[in-house]
């Protein structure tokens, strides 16, 4: 249902693109993996889990993903 939802999708996409946490709840995992593979989102240390201290990864960037960002120029 989340590949046909154009929100989840874009907000997928900023929040990779934005260097920011990507939070991914283990139970519906099974869910979340298709929209994160269609968005070419490979886990990192910034795709965390429900028992991943959340709010300490929402307080910072992921800069090691800045070379899998294209640019647009």
């Amino acid at each position: 249902m989340l590949l046909k939802d154009a929100a989840a999708i874009q907000s997928v996409m900023d929040a990779f693109g934005h260097l920011k946490a990507i939070r991914r709840q283990r139970r519906r995992r099974a869910a979340a993996e298709p929209l994160l593979d269609k968005r070419g989102v490979a886990p990192d240390s910034g795709v965390t889990g429900l028992g991943d201290d959340v709010l300490a990864a929402a307080a910072k960037r992921f800069c090691d993903r800045e070379a899998k960002i294209k640019p647009l120029a």
